[in-house]
């Protein structure tokens, strides 16, 4: 797929060398913003930045206009390659999700997409991932809508900010609590001598599982 192409191959490609890289050189949407809640998401992208994992190629752009079919073919096609570029492949995924409560118009949206992603071969994303460019995404788009952009009133990209940071919330959330309840019942049932590796196990499954 795209993002696993051979990098080596596109010198003179722009971008960044690592996913954390990328990340960190778009936080700056977020200066100047004194809303609260422009403040909260800031500040849940700085504790969420992905890994500082070597860059892929991403599209940039990857919306439905500019995904080809191909008849007779199980392959898809991309073009308007302008914005391509070394980055975080869950930038890419985050303009497909566009921070929708309910991406492809179902309540599991976001979670098939990474299921789906990850067995077509992508790169390790996860959904707290994918919500940082999120309210990358919509943080630009209130900016704008505070410079006088034509579009929605700033104060619906806000609302738009509070329902990604209330689901990515929601989803660390109840990780956290199922690791805690793994670890009590390693406690419980498990001997001793073999609790640690069991409760890493069950957690690593857990993470998995929000992917």
């Amino acid at each position: 797929g795209v993002h696993g192409a051979d990098t080596g191959l596109l010198e003179g490609l722009g971008g960044h060398a690592t996913r954390r890289e990328h990340a960190q050189a778009n936080l700056a949407v977020f200066d100047g913003l004194e809303d609260p809640l422009v403040r909260d998401a800031h500040a849940w992208a700085l504790e969420h930045l992905p890994p500082p994992a070597p860059a892929a190629l991403i599209h940039g752009d990857l919306l439905g206009q500019n995904i080809l079919l191909l008849f007779d073919d199980d392959r898809l096609g991309l073009i308007d390659w302008e914005n391509a570029q070394l980055g975080d492949p869950a930038y890419d995924l985050a303009i497909v999700t566009r921070g929708l409560r309910r991406p492809f118009k179902t309540d599991d949206g976001l979670a098939r997409l990474l299921d789906a992603y990850a067995e077509a071969g992508g790169a390790p994303v996860t959904a707290a991932e994918v919500h940082l460019w999120e309210l990358w995404l919509i943080t630009g788009w209130y900016r704008e809508a505070l410079e006088g952009a034509p579009g929605h009133a700033p104060s619906q990209y806000l609302n738009h900010l509070r329902g990604i940071l209330s689901r990515a919330r929601l989803i660390l959330n109840t990780f956290q609590s199922q690791v805690i309840e793994n670890k009590r019942f390693a406690d419980a049932l498990i001997p001793r001598g073999t609790r640690i590796s069991m409760c890493l196990v069950h957690s690593c499954h857990l993470l998995h599982g929000l992917r």
